[in-house]
């Protein structure tokens, strides 16, 4: 009994709601008219982000960029690339020498920046993709990375540290 009453009242709700969206106005009058949008949605967002399987820290500065194909979206719809872990507040990421006892393994620094900035500025976003012409360009540009400081002193090996990136696909 419970389920035909609620099977009423949905069907009664569906159409009142049917009923009320599809009346544009109420012509009363010879000459009137009304104008009515015509919509039809298309939803088929689709992109792919690159981002390099593993970046490498120069004796000079280097860089590395985060790419998109694939891409397309909605006007108001953009992709954007985060940094999440392995970055801190001064763009600094802490590359430790492999094979060494943890309690004391030496440690390189390289900073990361784009456009000049610390990344840390930028909220850790380092990638931005929006529908458009250039859409598969990262419209914020290449992510720099300074040379770790090293000197005779330093133990000779394999530093390496870890990032992890996010996506996030928003409005715009």
């Amino acid at each position: 009994m419970g389920k035909k009453i609620l099977c009423v009242l949905l069907t009664v709700l569906m159409v009142m709601t049917f009923r009320t969206t599809i009346n544009a106005g109420t012509l009363t009058k010879d000459g009137e008219s009304v104008e009515v949008p015509v919509k039809y949605t298309v939803n088929n967002t689709e992109y792919i982000i690159t981002i390099p399987a593993e970046i490498i820290v120069g004796n000079e500065e280097t860089s590395f960029v985060i790419s998109a194909e694939k891409m397309n979206l909605r006007p108001d719809e953009e992709v954007i690339v985060k940094i999440v872990e392995g970055c801190d507040a001064n763009g600094d990421v802490t590359l430790v020498r492999q094979q060494a006892n943890l309690d004391n393994a030496p440690v390189l620094i390289t900073k990361f920046t784009q456009n000049s900035k610390n990344i840390a500025e930028n909220d850790y976003i380092v990638g931005k993709f929006v529908d458009g012409a250039d859409s598969k360009v990262n419209i914020l540009g290449e992510v720099s990375m300074s040379p770790p400081v090293v000197d005779e002193n330093t133990k000779a090996g394999d530093y390496i540290g870890t990032i992890q990136f996010e996506l996030e696909l928003r409005k715009a």
